[in-house]
């Protein structure tokens, strides 16, 4: 009989999970910049929102295979493996965002916020849209923590032009400044109406 090495293997698979969390973000940057909280046991969380709202979290599983050959096992380098890793974090990043943008549309649905563009994306649009979003304020400087903005890179294409006008016009600027100046109240009544823990 051979050996086993049960520690061994464990640390093995505890240090494949890390290089394929850690690269995840390099496939779906946007993946980085939101907080995680890891539920080690069940099918389905618990969410208690912002606005005090609750909801059901359901897990969708996800899974993909990690296989090596027998002649792979001969003959591939650490360089190899490493590619191989890097393909499989390429799929769970892959299926993050997507059931990630999933459930922010569903969500979205849910309370009537969607705004759905028809035709040329206008400034019009654009500010009415962020009027409809929750925005935060750094509290040292006042400055908004502008919310990631995701659209196919054929139509940022399209429209970088375009956006560059809207940031020379007088006219956009100082409507956006009075949606920022009312965003920034806004965070402020919450901020002031917050109930601190003990």
């Amino acid at each position: 009989m051979l050996p086993d090495f049960p520690d061994i293997k464990q640390i093995g698979r505890r240090r494949v999970r890390e290089f394929i969390e850690q690269n995840i973000p390099q496939f779906a940057p946007i993946l980085a910049d939101i907080r995680r909280f890891r539920q080690h046991e069940g099918a389905r969380g618990h969410i208690t929102r912002v606005d005090a709202s609750e909801g059901t979290l359901d897990y969708p599983e996800t899974g993909f295979n990690f296989v090596l050959t027998r002649d792979e096992m001969k003959s591939l380098d650490m360089v190899g493996v490493i590619q191989k890793l890097r393909s499989l974090a390429e799929k769970f990043a892959e299926a993050q965002s997507k059931s990630m943008f999933e459930t922010i549309s569903a969500a979205a649905e849910a309370v009537g916020n969607v705004r759905k563009g028809v035709g040329e994306l206008t400034a019009e649009a654009f500010l009415s849209t962020l009027q409809k979003m929750e925005m935060d304020f750094d509290e040292r400087t006042g400055q908004p923590h502008w919310p990631t903005i995701v659209m196919h890179p054929d139509t940022l294409a399209a429209n970088a032009e375009q956006f560059k006008e809207w940031d020379r016009d007088p006219a956009v600027r100082a409507e956006l400044n009075r949606v920022i100046g009312r965003k920034r109240e806004e965070w402020r009544a919450r901020e002031n109406s917050r109930t601190l823990a003990d």
